[in-house]
Order: C-alpha cells, then sequence, then structure tokens
C-alpha cells in the first residue's frame, strides 16, 4: 500500500510538472464555469489551461452583467461582439454570437447580416455595428468625420468609450479562439450551423442526412 502511494504522488507531480495542473482541476473549472451556467462542453474549453478558462469565462459572465455598463446592455452588447467577430472572421465567436442573438428575439435576416460582415436593418443594431466598424477601423481611433458621424447616432463621449472598450474585448477574445482553430480546434456541428460558413463549407450534399 505504502508503495502505491509512493506511485501515485509520483505521477501526481509528473502530471503537475508537465502540464501545471490535474485533470481533477480541470474538471472543476469545466463544472463551475460550463457547465453551471449552461454552456455546452465545447472542445475550444479542453484547449486551454483551466485558470485561463475560468478567467476568460468570468470575464465575458462579468461583461454581460446588469450593471457591467452604463450605456449597453446584454443585446447590445451581444451585436457588439457579433459585428466584431464578423469583421475579425472568428469562426467561433462569429457563430455563438451568432446564435445568442436569437435569444434576445433580433430579426433572423438582421442576424445573418450581421454574421456575413453587413449592417442590419434594425435602427438599433445598424447604429452598434457601424460604431464597432469605427472601432476596429483604427484600434480605437476614431477620425473626425467619424466622430460627427456616431454623435449624429446619438455615441459620443463615455458611451463611446464604453463601446470602444467592449470591442477591444471581443477581439481579444477573437485572438484567442483564432489562434485555437489555427491550430486545428474544429467546431461543432451546433456552431457550424450558424456562423459564417454555413451555406458554404458545411452546407449539406443533396442526399446527406
Amino acid at each position: 500500500m505504502k508503495v502505491f502511494h509512493v506511485l501515485a504522488s509520483s505521477l501526481f507531480f509528473v502530471a503537475r510538472s508537465v502540464f501545471g495542473y490535474t485533470a481533477e482541476e480541470r474538471e472543476a473549472v469545466l463544472v463551475e464555469m460550463i457547465d453551471g451556467p449552461g454552456f455546452p462542453r465545447l472542445e475550444a474549453w479542453n484547449r486551454m489551461p483551466p485558470k485561463m478558462l475560468k478567467s476568460i469565462m468570468t470575464m465575458y459572465f462579468t461583461a454581460l452583467g446588469e450593471d457591467a455598463f452604463e450605456y449597453f446592455d446584454a443585446k447590445d452588447i451581444e451585436i457588439i461582439f457579433a459585428a466584431v467577430s464578423a469583421v475579425n472572421n472568428c469562426e467561433l465567436c462569429l457563430s455563438f454570437h451568432g446564435m445568442v442573438m436569437t435569444q434576445h428575439e433580433a430579426d433572423p435576416e438582421d442576424i445573418k447580416e450581421i454574421v456575413a460582415g453587413g449592417l442590419p436593418k434594425d435602427p438599433a443594431m445598424r447604429k452598434l455595428v457601424i460604431a464597432s466598424k469605427y472601432a476596429l477601423a483604427h484600434k480605437g481611433i476614431f477620425l473626425p468625420r467619424e466622430k460627427l458621424h456616431l454623435a449624429s447616432m446619438g455615441i459620443e463621449g463615455e458611451k463611446l468609450v464604453e463601446l470602444n472598450f467592449l470591442v477591444g474585448f471581443m477581439s481579444a477574445m477573437n485572438m484567442n479562439y483564432i489562434h485555437l482553430i489555427s491550430n486545428g480546434l474544429e467546431l461543432e456541428p451546433m456552431l457550424q450551423q450558424s456562423g459564417p460558413f454555413a451555406d458554404t463549407v458545411y452546407a449539406k450534399e443533396e442526399g446527406e442526412l
């Protein structure tokens, strides 16, 4: 029995020295941050160290919290996140936020337009997408006429500060998942059918189930 404990301790040490964490620690984070809020178990979650995953999900939940921002609610933020993900062409984020926008009763055609990188017809959504594109164009710097245009839509001052942060926040998320995809991460079918390649790369051939 003593030999068994020594061997187990050695294996625990080796696991920690190679990965910096154990399988049990990863599972605990998955249960807390993924299962708890009701997220699906995506392969992407397994491609990050558990502490990083916990930090990312904590930041995401905080950003969508009821009192996180003065000028934007959860629906607004999802539109911004989707618009940013479309510009950066982050397939995972764009697919996910495209799905979430349906929960906010957004028009399916407007969602499809945002996912395709265009401008939705809904006036409120359109303003947010335009503003997000401006924020990305010069990495947070707004040219004089861009600021005048945004001000005419009611996006200026502190509201523009918040929007600029949200755009940068989602861009960081995009960088993470684009990196994972570039290193072999495959998206689950549920995401494939909601993303930018649903009608092309993932389109079912005639006769396929």
